[in-house]
């Protein structure tokens, strides 16, 4: 994007993607952009491996998806100087390298978001609260797509506090296997 831009981004699937700072999106510059219903996937940067922030821009991000990014610091968003922002409703998972959210001279608002297996921690930054950190029960195999929910996700609207949906995709799966099996009850499903 380019300074001091704004508008809104909806509903994309960024994947792949490589930059020096955020490798699917980089906000500068007092940009107010709003990215709502986004997939980040696979994405890989120095800083912000999916979305990297600098210079007092103020993004709204909300219901997004952000799984296997890379970065060495915020492996799915860095918040660079003065970026104050929002990123709430979210799901944030399976980042590689380093904590799911970095902040150099910021402080945005986290809220309301899912985070689960970023790096060594799970730890945020900025004025966040009523997090949850739990596995996000995807339906596809092995964590990888699609993204969409497991009816006992926790990120699904029924199973949360906050009876909001977090993550860019809805729930179209049923529950996961809860109660282990023994011999006899797997010789009975046969």
């Amino acid at each position: 994007m380019t300074n001091y831009s704004s508008g809104h981004i909806d509903v994309c699937l960024f994947q792949g993607n490589t930059a020096l700072t955020g490798g699917a999106l980089f906000l500068n510059l007092q940009s107010p952009t709003q990215i709502t219903g986004c997939t980040f996937e696979a994405n890989t940067a120095q800083d912000g491996g999916a979305i990297g922030t600098c210079n007092s821009c103020l993004p709204q991000i909300s219901e997004c998806t952000f799984v296997h990014n890379s970065a060495a610091t915020g492996s799915s968003v860095h918040w660079g100087v003065a970026c104050n922002g929002t990123l709430h409703n979210c799901i944030l998972a399976y980042g590689l390298q380093s904590n799911a959210v970095a902040c150099a001279g910021a402080t945005p608002v986290i809220y309301h978001n899912l985070v689960w297996s970023n790096g060594s921690e799970n730890l945020l930054c900025g004025n966040y609260y009523e997090n949850i950190y739990l596995n996000p029960q995807f339906c596809g195999v092995a964590n990888n797509g699609p993204y969409t929910l497991q009816s006992d996700s926790p990120a699904a609207p029924a199973n949360n506090a906050y009876g909001e949906i977090m993550g860019a995709w809805p729930v179209d799966c049923g529950d996961a296997a809860s109660t282990p099996l023994d011999w006899s009850a797997v010789k009975r499903r046969y």
